[in-house]
């Protein structure tokens, strides 16, 4: 798909532009790609009310209250479970070597 996507846009403009204007960006887009694909594989290993706290709080970005509220738990309950759940989530990336 990437493929064809650059074979095309390269028949569109010459060799020089795409150099300089699209390849920069494409190599971008392929990073961020492959980053939200090693974001998406350490959430699916969480355990699920820490995936959900932290797609709540980070993602979401609702406040600890708002976070409580939406889960039935008691705003400190929900502190904690999101401290504990991004550390576990900072510890996924030192066990898997990149």
């Amino acid at each position: 798909m990437a493929w064809a996507c650059w074979r095309a846009a390269s028949a569109l403009i010459s060799p020089k532009l795409w150099n300089r204007f699209v390849w920069p960006y494409y190599l971008q887009l392929v990073q961020a790609l492959l980053k939200s694909d090693h974001l998406v594989h350490k959430l699916d290993a969480l355990p699920e009310d820490y995936r959900q706290v932290i797609l709540l709080a980070k993602l979401e970005g609702l406040t600890t209250q708002e976070v409580a509220e939406r889960m039935g738990k008691s705003r400190e309950t929900v502190a904690l479970l999101l401290h504990r759940a991004l550390q576990r989530f900072r510890q996924l990336d030192q066990r898997e070597p990149r």
